[in-house]
C-alpha cells in the first residue's frame, strides 16, 4: 500500500458514510483537493462521520460533524474524536468553516442552502453531493463538478448560493426523505 494513503476504518452500521457509496467517494477526492492545513470544516449530515474523519487526517485544524439522527451520531462517535452533535447547519455559527461539506441529497441542499452559506467563510467553499447529474440542486452554482458513473459533488463559492427561504416543508429532515 503507498505510502501517502489515508486508511479511514469505518463499520457505518445504521448511519450512512460506509466509503462504497458513489457520493461518498466524491466527496473524499474534493475534501482531498480542497482542504488545507489548519483549516476548520463543518460537516453537515455527518452520517458515520467518514467524512469528518477525513478531513481531520488531512490536516484541517477543527472538524465539527453534525447529524439529525441520533444513531448516526452515535457510529460517528465510534470513528470520528472531534466534537459531533444532533442537528443540522442552522446549529453551527454564521462564518465558522473555511470548507462546509453537505453529502445527503439536492432537496436538503436547497431547503438549508441559506444556512450552508452563512455558516461558510468569506472565501470558503461550500461542498454539495448526494444527488444525480439530472436532480442536481437550484440553489448553487458549481464552479466545479466531480463525477462518477450519475453521481456528483459540486464544489461552490458561498457567495453565489441563493439566498431566498424555500416554502418550509417540515419533513425536509424527515428519515424518509425521499417522499
Amino acid at each position: 500500500m503507498p505510502s501517502d494513503l489515508i486508511v479511514l476504518p469505518i463499520d457505518a452500521a445504521m448511519a450512512f458514510g460506509s466509503g462504497r457509496h458513489e457520493t461518498t467517494q466524491l466527496c473524499l477526492e474534493a475534501l482531498e483537493l480542497y482542504v488545507k492545513s489548519g483549516q476548520t470544516v463543518f460537516d453537515v449530515g455527518c452520517g458515520s462521520g467518514i467524512l469528518s474523519l477525513a478531513a481531520l487526517k488531512l490536516g484541517a485544524g477543527r472538524v465539527v460533524g453534525a447529524d439529525i439522527d441520533e444513531a448516526a451520531i452515535s457510529v460517528a462517535r465510534r470513528h470520528f474524536p472531534g466534537p459531533l452533535f444532533v442537528g443540522s447547519a442552522d446549529g453551527f455559527p454564521a462564518g465558522g468553516a473555511d470548507i462546509v461539506i453537505c453529502n445527503i441529497t439536492a432537496k436538503v441542499n436547497d431547503h438549508i442552502a441559506g444556512d450552508l452559506r452563512r455558516i461558510t467563510k468569506q472565501g470558503g467553499r461550500i461542498l454539495v453531493s448526494g444527488f444525480i447529474a439530472n436532480g442536481a440542486p437550484a440553489r448553487f452554482q458549481a464552479e466545479r463538478i466531480f463525477r462518477l458513473a450519475e453521481w456528483q459533488c459540486w464544489v461552490c463559492d458561498p457567495a453565489l448560493v441563493q439566498m431566498e427561504t424555500p416554502n418550509r416543508d417540515e419533513n425536509i429532515h424527515n428519515k424518509q426523505w425521499w417522499l
